[in-house]
């Protein structure tokens, strides 16, 4: 648990518990009345916030809050108040109350508070007429004169410092020391901890992936809106183990706003994101990966959005409370998961010797054919062809395996003990072109499955195309001159060779690497090749 900037406050409030404690009579065995005077010993209380400071005198016995969730720091502690929030936004049934507030109030088998409509602004005239001895608002997003109004109904906890700003862990905090109950939000805070820790290390594929938590308006994408580092849906996420990215970080430093906009022209600034989080419902998502700008954002490309269903108990609980993180949190998680794992990039790959050979004509134990999957029959290479040109398969790779011919001889003929893999790289170009060319596929497709694909797979943009700026890395291929494959005549330090005595449509004459006539190679790297 990240440490709170409220403890401070807690921790005061209940060692003034603990000396009362140790001052009262130990000798009376009534142990709920000393229970009762220990709690009532806690005050006064003084909690600091952002309009200054709030003394609580003694015990509130009516509890009122305003703004989102601060009613759930009571109910979690056996505590109703007289009044509260209505919930507007989130309600499943329609009664102002979301479905784990219900439930607890139903666990408590407590009649429903008074409901403060909040649509047009906190009616003060409601708070006032449920006569309450504090007002819970430490999740809030008070105004300096709203707050002075609350004030003059009962002493008000307003929010530490930024609005909207209040974590789940800090509103309890304040909130319980409010109540007299410090000791008791520190063990509720430890045990939401505990399960959210526990969520999170359930769901280890969202641990370090950079998230955006934003706002699209399906009216109008030329806008990316998304909350800042601030906002208590993100930090939420980041301080149980995934990451921010750049823009995020940039935007919210100097700023006391928990959610900002940027242009869509600036999609490029969201290169780094690996999971959008948004409200809304599949068209936008369809609407978002269609935009010729949203479209360019990587994570939006490969469609790594999770749609929370607009005004949903679901979409509420992306702001944790102290009730809602027990009541949805995995559907939550389980949600950003799904999104995460639609949006990972997959690559499919085949070689050279499934292209070019079929196991009907492979000749019986004979260890340079061996690889591993094994060489299939001729429908199944006539498949990887098609899946090729169809763009399902999107590079050959070499899968260059040599070895000594007495690893390849092993067993004596028994295939089981001989070495799995397949000798390729120099002659699996030419070997891919031939039978390319027999199926009426071109040179310039096959250099981009063997050389473009696989490249910009790795992250060197700078090799497998002929372009300015790239490499000079070229090589001239004869189609006049036909090879005889002889494994003798190779440049393997072993003459092995599935190919031996196979006749190929092409010969290599020259190669380049960076312009010049290769002397060795050399081990490739995105920075050396940037």
């Amino acid at each position: 648990m990240r440490p709170s900037r409220l403890l401070t406050t807690a921790v005061v409030a209940a060692s003034a518990l603990v000396l009362a404690a140790c001052g009262a009579d130990d000798t009376s065995s009534d142990t709920g009345a000393d229970a009762t005077a220990s709690t009532d010993a806690a005050f006064p209380v003084t909690i600091e916030h952002v309009f200054g400071e709030t003394v609580i005198e003694e015990k509130p016995e009516r509890v009122a809050s305003v703004a989102w969730m601060n009613h759930e720091v009571p109910l979690a502690l056996g505590v109703v108040p007289v009044g509260m929030s209505k919930a507007t936004w989130g309600d499943d049934d329609g009664d102002g109350v979301l479905p784990w507030v219900e439930e607890q109030l139903e666990e408590l088998d407590a009649e429903t508070p008074v409901l403060f409509d909040e649509t047009e602004g906190i009616d003060f005239e409601a708070v006032a007429d449920t006569a309450p001895d504090v007002i819970l608002a430490s999740y809030s997003g008070l105004t300096q004169e709203e707050y002075d109004t609350l004030s003059k109904i009962a002493p008000v906890v307003a929010y530490p410092e930024v609005a909207w700003g209040t974590s789940y862990q800090d509103m309890i905090l304040m909130n319980s020391a409010a109540l007299g109950l410090a000791d008791e939000g520190e063990q509720l805070v430890e045990d939401l901890d505990d399960t959210v820790t526990q969520a999170f290390a359930e769901h280890e594929e969202l641990a370090g992936k950079n998230v955006v938590f934003s706002y699209l308006d399906p009216n109008d994408l030329s806008q990316i809106g998304f909350y800042t580092t601030l906002d208590t849906r993100p930090g939420f996420l980041a301080e149980y183990g995934m990451g921010t990215p750049e823009v995020v970080a940039e935007m919210s430093e100097g700023t006391d706003e928990f959610y900002t906009t940027v242009s869509a022209e600036e999609a490029d600034t969201f290169d780094d994101v690996d999971l959008f989080v948004t409200y809304g419902d599949e068209s936008l998502a369809e609407a978002a990966e269609e935009d010729p700008l949203l479209s360019q954002i990587p994570a939006v490309e490969e469609g790594a959005i999770a749609m929370l269903p607009d005004a949903t108990p679901l979409a509420a609980a992306a702001n944790p409370t102290p009730l809602s993180i027990t009541y949805n949190l995995d559907e939550y998680l389980d949600l950003l998961a799904d999104a995460r794992a639609e949006g990972l990039p997959v690559t499919v790959e085949t070689c050279p010797h499934y292209l070019c050979f079929s196991a009907e004509e492979l000749p019986d134990a004979a260890p340079q054919f061996k690889c591993c999957p094994p060489i299939r029959d001729r429908g199944n290479r006539d498949a990887l062809w098609d899946a090729l040109v169809e763009g399902v398969i999107d590079c050959v790779v070499s899968d260059h395996s040599p070895s000594t011919p007495e690893e390849k001889g092993r067993g004596d003929g028994d295939l089981q003990q001989a070495w799995g893999g397949i000798s390729g790289l120099q002659v699996g170009f030419t070997a891919v072109a031939d039978e390319a060319a027999a199926r009426g596929i071109g040179l310039e497709q096959v250099s981009r499955w063997m050389a473009t694909a696989s490249a910009d797979l790795v992250g060197l943009a700078h090799k497998g195309r002929i372009a300015v700026g790239a490499d000079a890395d070229l090589t001239v291929l004869d189609t006049a001159a036909p090879l005889d494959v002889r494994a003798a005549d190779l440049a393997h330090r072993h003459p092995i060779s599935a190919y031996d005595g196979r006749r190929l449509a092409g010969s290599v004459t020259h190669t380049w690497l960076r312009g010049e006539e290769p002397t060795a190679g050399r081990l490739l790297t995105r920075e050396a090749a940037a």
